[in-house]
């Protein structure tokens, strides 16, 4: 007997031993999935926002001048930033969340059919009720989430203002002013925050409620087919667990797609970027560029800087424009360039309409007042251009200066 309850002992404890193995081998499948899952879903996450980000710079490139300089810059600078994480923290992490419980739902679904095919039909109804929330609701959220973008783009604003400006506040001892402008953008963010976790935390409250009516409803159709002796009545204990799952995970879907929808008006911002228009034949040689009645004035109420000019500038001419400051010298190379656009007239490349890459294939236009990049020196001069480095040392030693980098330059040497 003793020999047999030994074997019995050591049997039980060679079981207790495997299953323990196998637990806590499933717990390090568990542990190394959950570490697994948490990159690859980041590094999606960041390959959809550099493809964002990389389409809307794609779209700016194609723009004419003169409708990049009527946009407002910070409006993109914010986009690339601010915008983008709001849409990876509200759109693509909630569709990972969509994703995981929408799976949990549907198996506890088919869980519930097998069980009894009435409870399934009828939480089938309560959830198509439930759907019908993000729906009716979503424009809480998406008008909230607009205010959070406008708000962060505001403050960007303030922000760039007052840093660029700082010298002329330490100048005149006005740095409360600084502090105070940081402030108000600060609590224009704030506010726009509050506002969006109000019109959501309404949006869960309405969810979570129609979750446990629709829950209730269940328990009592259970109570009613028990009466019939449809089911047992341990059967209520059953069907209460499961309808808690299922309509837990289904409102746990509802509350991140409502996240998720609230984002797409962020994205009018690269549909926005580029207007539609027809393309034009290549221009391979330069002719001549004509002026017809071109008008031009900064805004409707200023004075016309051009009125009703007409003038034809052609190939190997030489013209000297002279005028004082301010009557419109530079105005009419940005027209002709397409850095602005005519308030009346048109202006046509060798008798044609053109667009700005036409013109510059054919011609080159310095600006005063050149962008030094924070790049190295040969990459300002280079723009990523790929240059014989023969010609790029020529051209440093030619104008005097070496590879330094671009922002130590005085501005005497960077123009």
């Amino acid at each position: 007997m003793t020999n047999v309850a030994n074997h019995l002992i050591e049997r039980d404890q060679s079981r207790f031993f495997k299953s323990l193995l196998v637990v806590l081998l499933l717990w390090g499948i568990t542990f190394v999935i959950g570490y697994f899952q948490l990159i690859i879903q980041e590094k999606a996450i960041q390959k959809m926002s550099k493809s964002i980000r990389l389409d809307l710079a794609s779209k700016i490139g194609k723009m004419e001048m003169s409708h990049f300089s009527k946009a407002e810059i910070q409006r993109y600078t914010s986009f690339m930033q601010n915008d983008i994480n709001l849409i990876e923290e509200k759109g693509f992490k909630s569709f990972f969340f969509i994703s995981r419980f929408l799976a949990n739902g549907i198996f506890l679904l088919v869980a519930l059919l097998l069980f009894n095919v009435y409870l399934f039909a009828l939480v089938l109804l309560l959830l198509a009720l439930l759907n019908l929330v993000p729906k009716l609701l979503r424009y809480l959220t998406r008008e909230g989430n607009e205010e959070v973008s406008t708000a962060n783009n505001r403050f960007l604003s303030l922000m760039q203002d007052v840093i660029n400006g700082y010298e002329t506040l330490k100048m005149f001892s006005a740095e409360k002013k600084f502090v105070s402008t940081i402030d108000n953008g600060s609590t224009i963010i704030a506010d726009a925050r509050i506002d969006y976790a109000k019109k959501q935390s309404l949006v869960n409250v309405v969810i979570s409620t129609m979750n446990i009516s629709s829950q209730i409803a269940v328990i009592f159709t259970t109570g009613l087919l028990v009466f019939q002796g449809a089911l047992s009545v341990g059967a209520i204990l059953s069907t209460t667990e499961l309808s808690t799952k299922i309509f837990d995970s289904f409102g746990v879907v509802n509350q991140y797609y409502i996240l998720l929808d609230s984002i797409s008006p962020l994205f009018k911002v690269i549909d926005d970027g580029v207007a539609a228009k027809e393309p034009t034949p290549a221009v391979k040689t330069f002719e001549a560029i004509d002026l017809k009645e071109v008008s031009f004035a900064y805004s409707d109420k200023s004075k016309d800087l051009l009125q009703n000019f007409t003038y034809r500038f052609e190939r190997g001419g030489k013209y000297h424009i002279i005028g004082a400051s301010g009557s419109g010298k530079s105005t009419l190379l940005k027209l002709i360039f397409k850095q602005l656009a005519p308030t009346e007239g048109q202006i046509y490349l060798n008798r044609a309409p053109y667009t700005e890459a036409d013109l510059v294939s054919v011609s080159q236009y310095l600006k005063q007042d050149t962008h030094i990049f924070n790049f190295d020196l040969d990459d300002n001069i280079t723009l990523g251009r790929t240059v014989d480095q023969g010609t790029l040392k020529t051209v440093k030693e030619l104008v005097g200066v070496d590879q330094l980098h671009a922002g130590n330059l005085s501005g005497g040497r960077s123009s």
